[in-house]
């Protein structure tokens, strides 16, 4: 029987902003910034101890590291004005400031966690209501820079694995389906992005009148859906192709675990196939630890990994001695 790794991640966003201030583009001059910074730090680390990272003091490689663990936006990777980040020791809350938005209140969990997720938000929510005034609307709720996040302010998504569904060609099919009940299937970064790894993001699209637990049951009701067809996907996948599939699956584990010289994108290949081995009782494989591999082996984390710049093909040989030492 499979072991299902389709959902792998959850994740809840909320999108607040000061009533007294213009919107982050329209920023008048430092102090706005300042102002939203200083806040920021009053209300979360009454709950929490933050860290605070600001884009200006952080050079390229550490910004684009953020941005490949989810925990920015590349939006505010490039804001080195103003565009800040509070982050949790765990680094399972962050709050970018000074993005499109004020606030970008942001908890992720590993598997199939939105209402954890969605509690730990609310905390930090209740915090900043309560040590400043927002920008609200009676009659459309918080006021965002987005007209696609008036309303609750709420992004609610979980990343999917699907490497059945997108290897069957079924992927065209759910999205269309899942766009038809208000929902929105992207890729591994977010709108406009690709879905590498076979890595899609579920999650809702409308903000306005409709309420938080509506928001949350629905992206919760469609992702059991859809991992249910990736399932029945999967096993139909190994009921045709029976052996040949489980020495695909299993000699990309024997690379990863002795291969000398690894591109990004053959890691991504590799990956994929590993996880597919683990849910399929192919492979007996720590599966969290392939994760952390994966985000760690990214351009700009294997940089910092490495503690020096590299070019391309050093990168390379560096990815693969990295994954050498973790797997063996």
């Amino acid at each position: 029987m499979e072991t299902s790794n389709v959902i792998v991640s959850s994740r809840i966003r909320l999108a607040r902003n000061l009533k007294n201030l213009p919107f982050t583009h329209k920023f008048k001059d430092a102090k706005d910034a300042d102002e939203v910074i200083s806040i920021a730090e009053k209300a979360f680390n009454k709950i929490n101890a933050f860290s605070l990272y600001k884009m200006k003091d952080a050079d390229e490689i550490k910004r684009i590291a953020l941005v490949e663990k989810h925990l920015i936006s590349k939006e505010l990777a490039a804001n080195t004005v103003n565009g800040a980040l509070m982050l949790s020791a765990d680094e399972s809350t962050a709050v970018m400031l000074n993005e499109e938005d004020h606030f970008r209140i942001q908890s992720i969990k590993r598997g199939f966690a939105l209402d954890e997720a969605y509690a730990d938000a609310h905390k930090l929510d209740i915090a900043l209501a309560s040590t400043a005034m927002l920008a609200y609307s009676d009659t459309y709720g918080y006021l965002t820079a987005c007209p696609s996040n008036v309303g609750t302010g709420l992004r609610a998504s979980v990343m999917l694995f699907l490497p059945a569904l997108t290897a069957t060609n079924s992927i065209s099919s759910v999205i269309v389906a899942v766009q038809k009940m208000g929902l929105t299937v992207r890729g591994i970064f977010g709108e406009g992005s690709k879905a590498d790894g076979c890595m899609y993001q579920l999650s809702n699209q409308i903000s306005l009148g409709i309420t938080e637990e509506e928001i949350l049951e629905s992206v919760k009701s469609v992702a059991k859906t859809i991992e249910k067809s990736e399932l029945e996907a999967r096993q139909l996948l190994l009921n045709r192709q029976g052996v040949a599939l489980k020495d695909k699956l299993s000699r990309s584990y024997g690379i990863l675990k002795t291969a000398y010289v690894m591109s990004s994108k053959e890691l991504r290949e590799l990956v994929t196939n590993v996880k597919l081995a683990v849910s399929l009782n192919i492979l007996d494989v720590d599966e969290k630890l392939i994760d952390e591999i994966s985000t760690d082996c990214q351009p700009a984390n294997i940089t910092l990994i490495a503690g020096r710049n590299m070019n391309d093909y050093e990168r390379d040989v560096m990815r693969a001695k990295y994954i050498r030492e973790k797997l063996n």
